[in-house]
């Protein structure tokens, strides 16, 4: 049986899911893209612990790295 979230948890988890959105579409494109690379960074290292990477598995290359 799973336990019962109070809805004042669930309002602020929407609140926050909703402020998170608004600052994600106020964001430049430049900091879009440093984002993504973050993520893609972030997969990267992760599933390469578990299995060998495809070759299409690679992070992004920008020109400020």
């Amino acid at each position: 049986m799973r336990p019962t979230v109070p809805p004042e948890v669930i309002q602020r988890l929407r609140d926050g899911k909703r402020e998170l959105r608004r600052a994600r579409i106020a964001m430049s494109l430049p900091d879009k893209v440093r984002e993504v690379v973050k993520l893609q960074e972030f997969h990267v290292k992760t599933a390469s612990r578990r299995r060998p990477l495809e070759p299409r598995e690679r992070v992004w290359k920008l020109g400020d790295r």
